[in-house]
């Protein structure tokens, strides 16, 4: 339950974990100009310029939790000189990285003796099924209107219109074809789209 002893005063950056034993990127807390996000707005802005094929990049990757991972292990480099990998599975506690800021990345403890048995590490962990969990009720059929039922995970995407970033890219394959080019390429060809457009 978020309430406002959630986060400690002493942090300056704070996560909670997600299945893959990453700082979650979908709900994080962070003072501004933290090093963790200047190290992961860096990987990101190095990994879109170097995109090979803009219409079908790896997300996961390349903007994702992937890349937050990636600024946080950077973030961390004094702690993990002296204490080595190890640092990277430490979770509730207060963990000093560069700049002498702080973090904390949250597992709840009953939790977290649950899903890791002794000896396990996080690479190990990950793999049990229960781990990732389906959402819940999202295959129940439910009325969409009069005449239509269709799973609720349906009716969402129906209603915001939000598909997932999977899904987007095959939808759109066929027509972005023409973008088989890097992310640099495409920056150029946008220029003398925007060029060619101001001169008509």
């Amino acid at each position: 339950m978020f309430t406002e002893s959630l986060i400690p005063g002493n942090v300056s950056a704070w996560f909670l974990t997600d299945a893959f034993f990453r700082p979650s990127q979908w709900f994080m807390a962070l003072e501004p100009r933290h090093p963790i996000l200047y190290e992961t707005m860096t990987e990101i802005i190095h990994n879109l310029l170097n995109i090979h094929r803009v219409y079908n990049p790896k997300v996961v990757f390349v903007t994702g939790p992937h890349v937050l991972n990636h600024g946080y292990k950077q973030f961390l480099t004094p702690l993990l000189e002296t204490n080595g990998i190890e640092v990277l599975e430490r979770f509730n506690e207060v963990l000093v990285g560069k700049q002498k800021k702080t973090v904390m990345k949250v597992l709840e403890k009953p939790l977290a003796e649950r899903m890791r048995p002794g000896g396990m590490t996080s690479q190990q962990v990950h793999k049990l099924p229960h781990i990732l969990t389906g959402k819940k009720d999202y295959s129940e059929i439910v009325a969409y209107n009069a005449t239509l039922n269709m799973t609720r995970h349906e009716r969402i995407v129906k209603e915001s219109g939000v598909l997932h970033w999977t899904k987007h890219i095959y939808k759109n394959a066929k027509k972005n074809r023409h973008m088989r080019m890097t992310c640099r390429q495409y920056l150029k060809w946008l220029e003398k789209e925007e060029a060619s457009t101001e001169k008509t």
